[in-house]
């Protein structure tokens, strides 16, 4: 997205698989964040409507699968699941709270996925990585708590704004909650792998937002995540009869 200076190197409509867009700013616009986030998803909405909808019209079965394509890839993109352009987005709409909305909606995922799995197994195992997920979110708040409760560390930063000492107070803390560490935590010593290490660092600190929404522009941005959502959910739903034919 050259015009927010941000390097996407992610798919323009299949975001979910590639890697996410890296902000090279320190301090990142919410204004900015929002709208390149939906740039990805909702024009991939847009797109698989139409091909189905051009489909429908002339009984063309692989535009149709086409369209289909489009439409589910990007619809689960924007649902608010961490890792998905929807958990980005929950995370720069709602700064107080985004954790438990992300976790809320991951509890019912699998729920869904553990109630499919009596009618095929197969569906257990995503059922078991979402809670895995859950787990590891779980734990990763918990630890933040606790890391600024024992150390006084303020993790409202970016990777490049920590300092060398908190660096090493927090990695030191890191390898101390695992029962068998690699390396000795109060040893300052780079680790062989010491990119695994800076990984979790990393994993643990909130980079800082920049608050620059009006109520308004969020209300508008907002409107479209859902409409994002909605409509391809109601237009599949309305069209379920050609689906099935």
């Amino acid at each position: 997205m050259k015009i927010f200076k941000t390097k996407d190197d992610s798919i323009f409509f299949f975001p979910v698989f590639s890697r996410s867009i890296e902000p090279q700013a320190p301090l990142v616009s919410q204004k900015k964040r929002i709208i390149t986030l939906l740039s990805g998803p909702l024009p991939g909405v847009v797109l698989g409507i139409i091909l189905m909808s051009h489909a429908f019209s002339i009984g063309h079965e692989v535009l149709s699968i086409v369209g289909q394509a489009f439409i589910f890839v990007n619809l689960i993109n924007l649902l608010p699941f961490d890792s998905m352009d929807g958990g980005k987005l929950t995370d720069a709409f709602f700064l107080l709270f985004k954790e438990q909305i992300k976790l809320v909606f991951l509890s019912l995922a699998a729920l869904l996925f553990a109630w499919a799995a009596f009618y095929n197994l197969s569906m257990g195992v995503f059922a078991i990585f979402i809670g895995i997920r859950i787990y590891s979110m779980i734990r990763a708040q918990k630890l933040r708590v606790e890391l600024v409760k024992n150390l006084s560390v303020d993790l409202s930063k970016t990777y490049q704004d920590i300092s060398d000492q908190e660096y090493w107070e927090i990695r030191k803390y890191l390898l101390e909650q695992l029962p068998k560490a690699p390396i000795n935590p109060d040893s300052f010593e780079p680790f062989v792998n010491e990119n695994l290490l800076i990984r979790q660092v990393k994993a643990i600190l909130k980079s800082p937002i920049q608050i620059d929404l009006g109520t308004g522009q969020k209300v508008i941005l907002f409107a479209l995540w859902l409409l994002g959502i909605v409509i391809p959910i109601w237009f599949v739903f309305s069209n379920i009869d050609q689906l099935i034919n």
